[in-house]
């Protein structure tokens, strides 16, 4: 059984291909784009990993797994506990993509409880909501530090004590 392991960051993907006694086959770093999504499933299928392993699939790796989910691919989830606990054991607790990637992959090959990650429900629309509600508070931000750039053209013009000043028609 061969099992591909994910380490997951904002534009990239790290993953790492492992055989059934976790032994590294072959590293890839994967752009976190849908067409690194496509990439990373016609590797799993090419080289028949059944499995795709993936730490922070709720955040950064999320659109990877949902691509490997919807391909067929059995996805799960690792927490960053077992890969941080792994990490240390190893002799030279080195902390890189790769390593972790390796890491993910090793525990995916012997632990067969993993769960799938979870990405529908009231999960899911939580997420949705919070993500929503992220975007609005930065457009409203970005409004309010245009009006802090000019305060002298806008404490005059728009006061909230205050209407817009009326400038009556030019006469010709």
């Amino acid at each position: 059984m061969f099992v591909i392991g994910i380490d997951s960051h904002k534009d990239t993907l790290s993953a790492c291909l492992v055989d059934h006694l976790g032994t590294a086959l072959e590293y890839r770093s994967i752009p976190n784009t849908p067409a690194g999504h496509h990439q990373l499933v016609d590797w799993a299928q090419t080289t028949k990993a059944p499995r795709v392993a993936v730490e922070g699939s709720g955040t950064f790796g999320r659109p990877a797994a949902v691509a490997a989910m919807t391909a067929g691919l059995d996805i799960r989830e690792v927490p960053p506990q077992l890969t941080a606990r792994l990490r240390r054991r190893g002799r030279t607790q080195t902390k890189t993509d790769q390593v972790d990637a390796w890491v993910i992959a090793r525990i995916a090959v012997r632990d067969n409880t993993l769960a799938p990650p979870t990405f529908w429900g009231d999960t899911e629309d939580l997420r949705v909501l919070v993500s929503y509600r992220r975007e609005l508070v930065e457009h409203r931000t970005a409004g309010a530090n245009r009006l802090h750039a000019h305060p002298g053209e806008t404490s005059t013009r728009l006061s909230p004590d205050r209407s817009p000043p009326h400038h009556p028609p030019q006469p010709r």
